[in-house]
């Protein structure tokens, strides 16, 4: 059985789930690869009933360009994988037995928490907040992707699978694309991200350089989307007493995007107001000359806004003024971002360490 076949037996039994894979709720290559392989590896080591999730709406599928992409090429379309909306309420409000192997994540989101019993296994590259405590395998291991992660434990369990070269060339994308192709200069590789990527190499003889760049035209293709879906494209919300905020990865320049549209101030102020956000933080990632990121900041409190610029430089992000300023109702700030290691997954604990 392949995995598109796997899928189809999965979604067959979306009534009658006794094990769910679930990634995290931004929904990325990395999360939908790790949750997808693994479930399938767990049924291949002879688990009953298992289903891998995605924590996104089917309709927001389209927004994961470079998942979109990767998996269409071995077949696999939005009809074969299974989405958050496709699963009962009921099941989403009470679990009942149900077991939850969660990955890309160190805790449930919201619309997930009355899962959070239920927990018997986590795969994850993020800071360990002692959360499940009983669960088994329960890994936490600060690499550049989660799918090295997942990768181990199918070499360690099922190794046999990646003889399937479909199954390595999709296990080592996500890796290639959270460690920028492998570079060490970036700051996002360790040791064991090579050390798994050499082994998933034996198994394929693909030109991984050509997969890399193919994986980012993937995720910088963004020419249909609107600004809103831009920003809906990769994001995630959090909240406290103190202050909600969400924080968005958009696969293009700044400049690049107000060739698209001269106004993205404004669609960053409706994506805040609709999201009840006190603040909204846009991470460009994009590739020219190097690879570059830079850095929106809106807020409604400027002192807030003032105290986490000085914190993230503090920090190391290496904030410079960027050319073009943006209008905003809001307290707006925009930077070039000279700390490239810094991704999302790193500056929200800062902010975290802010808050409290």
């Amino acid at each position: 059985m392949d995995l598109k076949n796997f899928l189809k037996k999965a979604k067959s039994t979306i009534n009658n789930i006794e094990q769910v894979v679930v990634g995290n709720e931004s929904a990325d290559l990395d999360s939908i690869i790790s949750a997808n392989l693994l479930a399938f590896a767990y049924c291949k080591m002879g688990e009953q009933n298992i289903i891998p999730l995605i924590n996104c709406k089917r309709q927001d599928y389209k927004l994961r360009t470079e998942s979109y992409g990767l998996l269409k090429r071995y077949d696999i379309d939005e009809n074969d994988l299974i989405f958050i909306d496709d699963i009962n309420s009921s099941l989403i409000s009470n679990p009942g037995n149900l077991k939850v192997i969660i990955v890309d994540h160190n805790k449930l989101p919201d619309n997930l928490r009355a899962w959070d019993n239920n927990v018997v296994s986590v795969f994850d590259h993020h800071q360990d907040i002692k959360m499940y405590k009983n669960a088994s395998p329960r890994i936490f291991e600060t690499v550049g992707s989660c799918s090295t992660l997942v990768a181990q434990f199918i070499l360690n369990n099922k190794a046999e699978l990646f003889k399937n070269e479909e199954l390595a060339i999709l296990s080592i994308s996500p890796i290639l694309v959270d460690t920028v192709n492998l570079d060490q200069e970036q700051g996002r590789v360790t040791d064991l991200d090579v050390e798994i990527s050499n082994k998933i190499k034996e198994y394929t003889s693909a030109d991984l350089e050509k997969l890399y760049n193919d994986l980012q035209f993937m995720k910088s293709d963004v020419s249909a989307l609107s600004s809103i879906d831009l920003l809906r494209k990769d994001y995630k919300q959090w909240a406290s007493e103190k202050l909600t905020y969400g924080m968005a990865s958009v696969p293009l320049s700044i400049a690049d995007w107000l060739n698209k549209d001269t106004d993205i101030a404004a669609a960053c102020e409706t994506y805040m107001k609709d999201n009840s956000l006190d603040m909204l933080i846009v991470m460009t990632a994009y590739v020219a000359d190097g690879f570059k990121r830079e850095l929106i900041l809106l807020s409604n409190n400027i002192n807030i806004s003032k105290d986490l610029i000085n914190l993230f430089n503090i920090k190391g992000l290496d904030l410079s003024s960027y050319k073009t300023e943006l209008k905003s109702e809001n307290e707006i700030s925009v930077f070039n971002q000279g700390g490239l290691g810094f991704s999302r997954k790193k500056i929200q604990p800062v902010i975290e360490s802010y808050i409290k």
